[in-house]
């Protein structure tokens, strides 16, 4: 099974009910980064969608619309709660992204009041439905347009402070402070990594043999550069 058809499986478990199994698993298609949209932040100015995140620390994405009644404030709740719990609350970065582009400041406002929201976490909405899907799409997260609001599945995603690549999924409404620990760890494992997160996302695109053709070259001319250097600087038999 691919990685694209596990992710599509989890989010086929995971999907649209409060009750789902809450966990948390490494990217499937971990490098992955974010679409470059601008969005509506909280004061009304708009933004880049990058520029609400930090480079000091990874950064949870949650997908989510602001008039939601259902699962989206069952995850903003247990968020503040485990993160609270765990003591990593100043340790991520968090940022709401309503796919919902009738959502405004009013919204924005009455779902950090309501469920007690922190200070520091980022609320923002998108334009337009293109630039929603510009962005999720890229995660396999799909959303659905319904006569009450919107179907969609209940998950976060742990996005890297140096790269802001895809290092992590919380699946479900309930993760627990454990879940946020692995979190952080495959985040910052995925920082110390380097190429590598880039080459498995690269693997699962198109023109993929060439990159890794590229790749194999590059590394085996490198392996010649060093032998080759490391001779001329040997000392002459007597």
């Amino acid at each position: 099974m691919t990685s694209a058809a596990r992710w599509a499986l989890a989010f086929a478990v995971a999907g649209g009910c409060a009750g789902a199994r809450a966990d948390y698993s490494s990217a499937p298609l971990s490098g992955l980064r974010l679409a470059e949209v601008s969005v509506r932040a909280e004061a009304g100015a708009v933004v880049g969608l990058q520029t609400l995140m930090r480079p000091d620390r990874p950064t949870i994405l949650v997908p989510a619309y602001f008039s939601c009644h259902a699962t989206c404030p069952l995850l903003a709740e247990n968020l503040r709660d485990s993160l609270g719990r765990s003591g990593l609350a100043d340790r991520f970065n968090v940022l709401f992204l309503s796919f919902d582009p009738g959502d405004g400041a009013e919204e924005m406002g009455e779902f950090r009041a309501h469920h007690r929201l922190p200070p520091g976490w980022a609320l923002s909405v998108v334009r337009s439905e293109a630039d929603a899907r510009a962005v999720l799409d890229a995660f396999d997260y799909r959303f659905q347009k319904t006569d009450t609001g919107f179907d969609h599945p209940n998950a976060a995603f742990v996005l890297t402070a140096k790269g802001q690549a895809w290092s992590g999924l919380l699946m479900g409404t309930d993760n627990g402070p454990a879940d946020l620990v692995k979190a952080l760890a495959g985040a910052e494992m995925s920082d110390r990594a380097g190429l590598w997160p880039w080459l498995r996302t690269r693997a699962a695109q198109p023109g993929s043999v060439v990159v890794y053709g590229f790749a194999v070259v590059a590394l085996a001319l490198a392996a010649m550069v060093v032998a080759l250097v490391s001779r001329a600087r040997r000392p002459a038999a007597p």
